[in-house]
This record gives C-alpha cells, structure tokens and sequence, in this order.
C-alpha cells in the first residue's frame, strides 16, 4: 500500500521527460487510482501472418532461406509470442544451412513431424490399428518426448472438431494448406466421432501422467480409441426412422392384399349360386367352412378324419355341467375325481408332528423364547390345552410370566391355527422357583446354567457358560 502511495505521487506530479510503462499480468491487484491515470493497453497474441512476414525477413538479412514448412512450425512453436520466436528462430539459425527445412527445425526443436500426426490421426478415425501403432513406434525411436507429443495430437484433433463444425474456422490460426488438409481430413468423418475420440485421447493424456508404462498406456489407449467406431447423432437416426414410417405408412397392408386376392365365399355368394353343392368333388365338400361361425352348443368336429373312419356325424348333445357324464360301462375311480364343491384343504399341522418346525418359527421372532422351549422335556395335548413340561423350574421362569405367556398362546393359534391354553410345569409343579438352602451346589450351577438368559447371552456372543461361583459377592 505504502508503495502504491509513492506511485501515485509520482504519477500526479510527473517529471516532463519521463514516460511511466507497466505491464502486469494480474490486472485485479492494481489500485484504482493508478489504473485512473494510466493509459489502458490490452495486449494480444500475434497473428500467424504477421510472425511470418517477421521472420522471414530476419532470416533473409542474415542470408539464410526458410522453406514454408519450417517457417510454419518455428511460427506454430512460438504460440503468438515474438519473443520465444525469435528464441526458436536463432536455434534454427545456429544450425548452419543456407536453407532450413522442415526436416531441419524438427530435428533442433525435437518436435513432431506434421505428417506422422496426420498419419496417426487418420489410422485412429479410420481404425488402422497397424499403422496407427507404427507411427507410434516410429515416432519413440527418434526420442520424442510422450507428453509434447500428446499435446501435438490433441491440438490436430481439436482443430478437426473446429474445422468439422463449420462455423469455428476463424478461432483457427493456421497456415492455409494446412487448414486445406484438415479440412480434407474432416469431411469424412462426422462431428461426433471426432469429439468422441478427442474425449478418449485427453482421457489417456490424464492417465499417462500416473503409469509407470506411458508407451503401453498410449497404446492401448490408441486400441480403445480405434474399437469405439464411428459415431451417428441423433437427428440422423430420427431421420431415418421417419423415413421408414412413412415408406410403411404407405405400403398396403398384408389383410388388404389378401382381401383383394382371395375373397371369401359366403354361403349366399355368387360362386355358391352358379355352382350347386352336387357339382363339387368329394373332397371339396369337406373343406368347404360357412361364413358365419356357428354359435349352437356342440362338440368340435375334427378337422380331417381318417380314411378307415366312417364319415357319420355326432349327435349334437348339450355340453352342460349337469349331464356331461361317463358312460355306464365305465365308471370313473372314486379317488381319481373328487366330488364338486369340495376345496382341497391344508394338512393340518400336529402339536407333536410339527414341534420343531413351531420352535424354529418362534425363533424369527422371539430367540430366547424359542430357547426356552427346545428346553422341554416333553409337549402334551388335552383336548384345548397344551402343556409344557420342564425338568428344572429355573428353564421355565420366564415362560410362566403372564405376558410371556400370552405371547406364546398368539404364537401357538399363528401356527397350528388352533386356541389352547397353555400350561408351564416342572417337577415340583410350583409357581415359585426360589431355590436356597435345601439344594446342594452342584445343583444349583446346573439351574443357573439352564438359566434363560445365561443360555441367550451364550446364543448372543457365540459362548458359553464357564467357571459358576454360588453364594455372595465379596
């Protein structure tokens, strides 16, 4: 800030022979003040043209002649800049010859030759896998560097996409036999393909940068690139969709052309009239359909019958439930058809049957319940009442709770579509399961491992039960 005040100050009271130039690149930092009295210079590229005229003229003062291909890449090399021209020109220069080709300038700049990008862009549009793998290989015997290269085949590509769409020639700044061979190049192939294309080589320019194998990467990139094929928009499809609409919209139909071949005759029409059912041949006479289906209940007639078969009709009969009957010398098996009106029903499930499969049914809803009750030492059925007897009460405590309990009644009318009432009982057949004093210790361990919840806390952690210590806590 200080500095640009002692700027100021020295643009506002300016010495007469001093002229003040500033060249920046980032516009944005400058104070408004400064940029208030100063003179406003937007500075852009130089043309290709003008760079041309430029050099060649330097080149003719120190009396070497440029052949119009090497001046047109040390003019492509300098990108619009007179300064790194000259840099490039005095390399060219240095080399020695009275006259500089396009052969000399690639060789000192280490640049791609203009044909082998031409080459290499025409295999991968047209899908020469040999010669574009050629020119690849040619192009890494003369140590050119992978990642100029890259950018020499993207820039021909992207001035095939600007010269394929038509209206973008003027954002190209090229020399006009080269822009004749782009456009030469481009008119074979669709705008869509060339963008395809260019959108895989950036993709395999950006994947280079990290392969350890840059040359097969190129490769196999170029082989991708030449299997995706040829691109066709949109509007061209619809087009020729619309087209083949209107081809068949105009087309007679095929009941239309057969209408008019063969008509039907009818059993009033005219060939029936001139033509008396007695003229006709035997063979006729079967074939021969009336025009109008016959609606009457009956039996189908076969289609054709056999010649040993006598051509006798069928009494017509009325095909109804009621009197579609088996004949008398044959009657049907009793067990082969069951009598109308009887639905099939579902075996029905069996408490003792059935036990195991109840059990893994309870256990996709309730695991310590369905633990509890592979405990059972045995499952009775009286009547509607279901008992389920346990060999230590401690097994059963949390099945006697009321809520347990009418939990599992729902789980039992679920399954075997039955109501029972159910009845938890052990041994002793107490409700109470408090047991101290009288039992000894062995005994004890063996309920508290039989204990519901030991036994879902082993289900749980995929354990089990270790060393059980009885009495109090210290």
């Amino acid at each position: 800030t200080e500095a640009f005040n002692a700027l100021l100050k020295t643009l506002e009271e300016p010495p007469e022979h001093v002229y003040f130039i500033f060249a920046t690149t980032e516009l944005h930092k400058i104070p408004i003040t400064i940029l208030s009295r100063c003179q406003r210079y937007e500075l852009q590229r130089v043309g290709m043209d003008e760079l041309a005229t430029l050099f060649t003229r330097l080149a003719q003062a120190e009396g070497v002649t440029l052949e119009k291909g090497a001046l047109s890449l040390i003019v492509r090399e300098a990108e619009g800049s007179v300064r790194d021209g000259l840099s490039l020109l005095d390399q060219v220069l240095s080399y020695g010859d009275a006259t500089i080709s396009s052969t000399d300038v690639v060789e000192v700049l280490g640049l791609v030759d203009r044909d082998v990008l031409f080459a290499i862009t025409t295999a991968l549009l047209s899908g020469a896998r040999k010669a574009a793998l050629d020119n690849l290989a040619e192009t890494f015997r003369f140590g050119m560097d992978i990642k100029r290269f890259l950018s020499d085949l993207l820039e021909c590509f992207r001035n095939l996409l600007l010269i394929s769409i038509g209206e973008c020639e003027q954002l190209l700044d090229l020399p006009e036999n080269e822009k004749t061979a782009y456009q030469a190049l481009a008119g074979d192939y669709s705008v869509e393909t060339i963008h395809q294309k260019l959108n895989l080589l950036m993709q395999a320019a950006d994947a280079i940068r990290f392969s350890f194998q840059p040359r097969l990467t190129l490769e196999t990139a170029f082989l991708s690139i030449i299997e995706s094929g040829s691109v066709v928009s949109v509007e061209h499809l619809l087009g020729k969709l619309d087209s083949a609409i209107a081809v068949l919209s105009a087309a007679p139909s095929a009941e239309a052309i057969a209408s008019k071949a063969s008509p039907s005759p009818g059993p009033m029409g005219p060939e029936n009239r001139e033509r008396p059912d007695s003229a006709l041949p035997a063979t006729e006479k079967k074939t021969i359909a009336p025009a109008a289906p016959d609606t009457s209940p009956g039996p189908e007639r076969p289609a054709q019958q056999q010649p040993d078969e006598p051509e006798t009709e069928p009494p017509i009969i009325d095909e109804t439930p009621a009197q579609m009957a088996p004949p008398d010398d044959v009657p049907p098996p009793e067990d082969e058809f069951p009598e109308s009106g009887k639905a099939e029903q579902p075996p029905q499930r069996q408490i003792r049957k059935d036990w195991i499969e109840f059990v893994a049914y309870v256990k996709e809803r309730k695991e310590w319940m369905a633990q509890n009750l592979q405990q059972t030492s045995g499952v009775k059925e009286k009547g509607q009442e279901l008992f389920l007897e346990f060999d230590d009460p401690a097994e059963c405590k949390l099945l006697r709770a009321k809520e347990n309990r009418r939990i599992l009644t729902g789980y039992v009318l679920n399954f075997f579509q039955k109501t029972y009432t159910i009845h938890v009982t052990s041994p002793d057949d107490a409700e109470d399961t408090d047991t101290n004093g009288s039992e000894g210790p062995k005994k004890r361990r063996q309920q508290l491992a039989a204990n519901p919840l030991v036994r879902m806390t082993e289900e749980i952690f995929n354990g089990q039960a270790g060393s059980i210590r009885i009495g109090p806590l210290n």
